[in-house]
């Protein structure tokens, strides 16, 4: 996304947008905790270390190679990472982990709060403002005490609500969306417990004489909190501090976003000391321990603390159990879209022989999302069966919506270039497959409504995490029929569609809401964004993590300066602008889809550039290798045109 130098911010002009007297919302995130006296461990070695137990217990199965590649891990978010787990064992106990995060104290050589959490805290009770943070630990409390508040801590509740409650005389709010380190029990597992939780926090947070969102240590790379903080900030002052803001990073789909290239916790003391006396009272303490040496032994024993921690937790839960281990690992990397890997991973040491009906429907969406269709429907028919045979009605349910998707897209060329689609004519096997769908979507209603009566109920069990799966595997099935039927509705009267388009996706988007399905809610805001021709929408709409997603919104957002280019009042400098950009995109969008082993959207992309006059400078060897990948029916039809097309 283009950038504007004006939105750039020096740290002493954070600090004046801080010591305005104007009330300000705080999110905080992990990096708000990371500079000393706090010390805290990054997410990352947390991640690390639990991919690397996951590994030694499948062991056994992965063979002499490993895991192999590891770039999955830039990509991987905790949280799906940890509902993997608890959804292959049925249990969250390695949640415990997070209580290494409590390490705080009064005494040298003892974690403390640092500068940021000290200025957060004193902000938020100046103005009556709660302090929102996804983070675990308790050095925002330990600050309140420090300043003679009283910390209100408020918590994720069972059943998918969030307990908030706003702070008193004497008190400041600390808001903690994923749970505390203090209150095991009050840490989730599952992304839709925390995508509903976080949603019931933050659709009621702000009143409308909060004007101003700062956004600290927060890198917005997860699927529950980013997208209502994203519609919290609009119409707000909005000033985000972090270390980087690479081309990636979630602050450039906020319009008008001030951006501040800073560590929080050098803005903070830059603030604390421009204080007076009064103000600095409240800071008193936080210079202890500032010794680089003191804080690196600090560092280490917490790094040390939280490895132990990780190792005892995910062992104990994962019991050294290899098939256990390979679920575990086939989920997570599915949730980082390293597709390629989970193939291999499932195939493994026998795994199709062996393998249950959750191994089997994760090597299906894997196979699904390489747009392997042929695979996938072999796939999901032997999870089906399985299914059947452990009379498991939510996994049956899992199987057979995924079957239908796959038939549904072997049967119906992926391609929009019309000259693709006409090499194959499957429009009596397609109208089939779209009434099965339908057939599907009415005959599981009732499955769909007893799995948000389990979900209601909170707890840990496999039945639980079954119906968590088929909640939201059933509202992507509503999407894909949503999307088929508005081939039929875009021939209505254009008022009549417009109408019915934007009630059909307000209506599935409040419902993944409700079941916590984020992809669903962004998977219909893609949906929106093109219908609108939003570039920020689109852009806004992707999965955070998803390469897939991010690979769509790369290739939509091509196709809209393409669009934009075509404006024949335009000048020359601006279209080449157009084209220029329109090309990085379209090359983003390759990269991407190269990653997660989806072959039918390079083919897409590559088309995309000839059609436009772009050089396709890959070997004709590639574009070989890319058209055998294709296994819908309606794709492989097209493999003559398409290698004439491309290679040449």
């Amino acid at each position: 996304m283009p950038e504007s130098p004006s939105l750039a911010r020096s740290i002493d002009e954070a600090v004046e947008w801080l010591a305005r007297d104007v009330p300000f919302l705080a999110v905080a995130g992990a990096g708000l905790s990371i500079p000393g006296p706090a010390c805290a461990p990054s997410v990352p070695l947390v991640l690390q270390t639990t991919i690397e137990v996951l590994s030694e217990s499948a062991a056994p199965l992965l063979g002499p190679g490993g895991l192999g590649d590891l770039g999955f891990r830039e990509r991987l978010l905790p949280e799906s990472c940890y509902g993997a787990i608890a959804s292959s064992v049925g249990k969250a106990e390695h949640l415990r982990l997070w209580e290494s995060y409590g390490w705080v104290g009064a005494t040298v050589g003892a974690p403390r709060p640092n500068a940021g959490h000290h200025v957060l805290i004193e902000r938020a009770a100046r103005y009556g403002t709660p302090v929102l943070t996804t983070n675990f630990d308790l050095f925002l409390e330990s600050a309140a005490v420090a300043q003679g508040l009283e910390p209100l801590v408020c918590l994720p509740r069972a059943g998918g609500s969030f307990g908030a409650e706003a702070a008193s005389a004497g008190q400041v709010a600390v808001w903690k969306l994923h749970g505390t380190a203090e209150k095991a029990s009050s840490l989730r597992s599952q992304p839709a417990d925390l995508v509903r939780s976080s949603y019931s926090a933050l659709r009621r947070v702000i009143g409308p004489d909060v004007a101003r969102l700062l956004i600290v240590g927060y890198s917005g790379r997860d699927f529950d909190v980013f997208p209502s903080l994203r519609a919290l900030a609009e119409g707000r002052e909005t000033l985000w501090v972090d270390l980087t803001f690479g081309s990636a990073h979630r602050a450039h789909t906020l319009p008008g976003c001030l951006k501040c290239e800073a560590s929080f916790e050098e803005v903070a003391r830059r603030f604390t000391a421009g204080r007076d006396t009064a103000h600095r009272r409240a800071f008193s303490g936080f210079e202890l321990d500032s010794d680089p040496s003191t804080q690196d032994a600090v560092r280490a024993e917490f790094r040390d603390r939280v490895r132990e921690a990780v190792r005892r937790c995910v062992d104990d839960v994962v019991e050294h159990d290899p098939e256990r281990a390979r679920l575990a690992l086939a989920v997570t990397l599915n949730t980082a879209a390293d597709f390629p890997q989970v193939v291999s991973l499932v195939r493994a040491a026998g795994g199709l022989v062996a393998a249950d009906p959750r191994t089997l429907l994760a090597l299906h969406f894997a196979l699904d999302s390489m747009d392997r269709f042929r695979s996938a429907e072999v796939v999901a028919r032997m999870a089906l069966r399985r299914a059947l045979a452990a009379r498991n009605a939510l996994l049956l349910g899992r199987a057979e919506l995924a079957g239908c998707y796959s038939r549904l897209r072997r049967f119906y060329s992926t391609f929009t270039d019309p000259q693709v689609r006409s090499a194959y004519d499957g429009g009596r096997r397609t109208l089939f497959g779209f009434m099965r769908a339908a057939f599907d979507a009415a005959l599981f209603l009732p499955l769909f409504v007893y799995a948000r009566v389990l979900i209601s109920r909170g707890g840990e069990s496999l039945r639980r995490y079954d119906a968590l799966a088929f909640a939201s595997e059933y509202v992507e099935h509503l999407i894909r029929v949503a999307a088929a039927t508005r081939r039929i509705i875009v021939r209505l009267p254009r008022p009549v569609a417009a109408v019915i388009d934007r009630r059909m996706w307000a209506g599935l988007r409040k419902t993944a809401q409700r079941v916590g399905y984020m992809r669903g809610v962004l998977n219909t805001a893609k949906y929106q964004a093109r219908l609108d021709q939003s570039l920020d929408a689109i852009f806004g709409s992707q999965v955070v993590g998803d390469l897939v997603a991010s690979a769509i919104a790369a290739r939509d957002a091509a196709l809209h300066c393409l669009a934009a280019a075509d404006d024949v009042g335009l000048d020359a400098h601006a279209r080449e602008e157009l084209l220029v950009q329109a090309e990085a995109y379209l090359w983003e969008s390759i990269e991407d889809a190269w990653k997660c082993g989806n072959p039918t959207l390079i083919l897409k992309d590559l088309l995309i550039l000839r059609d436009h006059g772009f050089d396709v400078p890959l070997p004709g060897s590639d574009i070989a290798d890319l058209c055998r990948s294709l296994e819908g029916e309606a794709d492989r039809a097209a493999i003559d045109f398409l290698t004439s097309t491309l290679a040449t």
